[in-house]
């Protein structure tokens, strides 16, 4: 298998049959985020924990902060002033893109 970066396109080759993906297609959940990124909230899965976290300013289309996350446990994230601890199984639902 070769992988092969260009232009934010990805192409994986696999004997000879080559297959095409954008970086938006390969997207990333809230566990892997590293401390001081910034990112943007693409997709919370589950209704219920959609309308909760609308309540601490996690929405889709919402700018934050990693501010320190625990290796397989929870994620803090910041929002200006405000932190919020998100537990480890829900980080690996929720979709995210890195921003700066």
């Amino acid at each position: 298998m070769t992988l092969i970066i260009i232009n934010n396109i990805i192409s994986l080759c696999f004997t000879g049959l080559i297959v095409f993906y954008s970086k938006e297609d390969l997207s990333m959940t809230l566990s892997n985020v590293q401390p001081g990124e910034m990112i943007e909230i693409i997709s919370i899965p589950d209704e219920k924990i959609r309308v909760q976290a609308i309540r601490l300013g996690i929405y889709e289309g919402a700018h934050l902060q990693c501010a320190d996350k625990i290796s397989n446990g929870p994620v803090i994230l910041r929002r200006k002033t405000q932190e919020m601890a998100i537990g480890y199984g829900l980080s690996k639902q929720i979709k995210i893109k890195v921003i700066a």
